[in-house]
């Protein structure tokens, strides 16, 4: 018997063992730190942050009414832990556990050996979790998860393996150089099966909305397809996908007001972002530094300099890639008046300052740990990590924005070499 296997059957009988009863109006969430220290524990639901509690003893309880169909997530207070659905990277939107009143929900999170975790994303520990959680809404999460891979995981799997095959370094400004035609054809046919895997997964979820119209099926399958590149409104609409065909109760299901939160936050990201274009204005603000000194923006935007304002963060493996470029440029051109601003997305402070330091980085750096919730962020209506925008300091207007690799370097190179 596997330790997953193991530690689920202990959960279960923890759960028939426990004398509490649960009441038909309340969720009750029990949960177990192994090999992590007691300390608050936050619960999520629909997005909110919803109650608080402290692990005594490696234990910890949450009871509420919920929304029926409610997505819960657990943070813990400790930001160089990342909880995540069976120790797997996820978006970050994604819910721990779907959860409904009435069920008793128990949640096993744990590190085997903390003073030498082997499950790490950069930077931050993953913790192995293990979750025994019967509610009607996480069935039908299990049960389209398994409709979606019997119909699609071995064709994802089999064409991901010609991909591998041709070891192609796509990080190379050229990286089908060299290549045969022989191989070139092999990789257009892969290609080509890809976006057929994708229009197939696609119609299937389509129809998975139409028949499920009165579950939650329905909604799942709407989220995903809004997830996979369908975020117009009439888009969906003309494939016959929209929250109208829903039954009321799936309408009024925390999953919808889940769903509801992050399509506004989207819309508030899109606004933003459509407001950061070249030849605007720079929007100011300030954030702490390092040694916790608050840092006036535009104190940094000075006559005669450009600055780089990035946004970045430890665990971002391209930003992490890009570094050493924007060190590369920062050194070539700062006694020519180019500056760099990092701004941090991370929300553990000792995996920030451990990032900069391994990276070598001599500017200045800026969070508020917050993450993409942060108010700079959202601001600047960042969608994905790395992104940048170059500020002339003169004039305060923007320059360009997204600079990475040797666009970067071109930039940079049309308004320093003749200087």
């Amino acid at each position: 018997m596997n330790k997953k296997v193991f530690s689920a059957l202990l959960l279960l009988i923890s759960i028939t063992m426990s004398c509490e009863q649960v009441q038909n109006d309340q969720v009750v969430v029990e949960g177990y730190l192994k090999g992590i220290a007691d300390q608050k524990i936050i619960l999520s639901a629909n997005g909110e942050e919803v109650d608080t509690t402290t692990a005594i003893d490696g234990k910890f309880t949450f009871k509420r009414t919920i929304r029926p169909a409610t997505a819960l997530n657990l943070i813990l207070e400790d930001k160089d832990y990342m909880i995540l659905e069976g120790g797997k990277i996820q978006n970050p939107y994604q819910a721990l556990l779907m959860a409904d009143n009435g069920q008793h929900i128990s949640v096993e999170i744990m590190v085997e050996d903390p003073d030498n975790p082997n499950r790490t994303h950069s930077g931050h520990i993953v913790p192995e979790v293990t979750i025994v959680n019967n509610s009607p809404a996480q069935l039908k999460v299990r049960e389209l998860n398994a409709e979606l891979d019997k119909a699609f995981s071995k064709r994802d799997e089999d064409n991901q393996k010609v991909f591998d095959k041709l070891n192609i370094d796509w990080s190379k400004e050229k990286p089908l150089e060299g290549r045969s035609q022989e191989e070139l054809d092999v990789l257009e046919k892969a290609r080509a099966t890809s976006r057929k895997i994708y229009k197939d997964k696609e119609q299937f979820l389509v129809t998975t909305h139409k028949e499920n119209t009165n579950n939650l099926k329905g909604l799942l399958a709407m989220i995903q397809l809004e997830s996979r590149s369908m975020r117009n409104d009439s888009l969906l609409l003309a494939k016959g996908v929209s929250i109208e065909n829903l039954s009321e109760d799936v309408k009024n299901s925390g999953l919808r007001v889940y769903y509801k939160n992050r399509k506004q936050q989207y819309q508030a990201l899109l606004n933003a972002k459509a407001s950061i274009k070249i030849g605007g204005n720079y929007k100011n603000f300030k954030a702490q530094d390092v040694d916790g000194n608050t840092v006036d923006f535009s104190s940094l935007v000075t006559e005669g300099n450009y600055v780089l304002l990035d946004f970045w963060a430890s665990w971002c493996g391209p930003c992490r890639a890009e570094n050493p470029n924007v060190l590369k440029q920062y050194n070539k051109y700062h006694d020519k008046g180019f500056d760099v601003v990092a701004y941090s997305l991370d929300k553990s402070k000792n995996s920030w300052i451990k990032a900069i330091k391994e990276d070598g980085m001599p500017w200045t750096q800026l969070s508020d740990l917050e993450g993409f919730k942060s108010n700079v962020v959202q601001d600047y209506g960042v969608f994905a990590i790395p992104d940048n925008v170059l500020i002339d300091g003169t004039t305060g207007k923007i320059m360009r924005t997204g600079l990475r690799g040797k666009w970067l370097d071109e930039t940079l190179g049309k308004i320093f070499d003749d200087k």
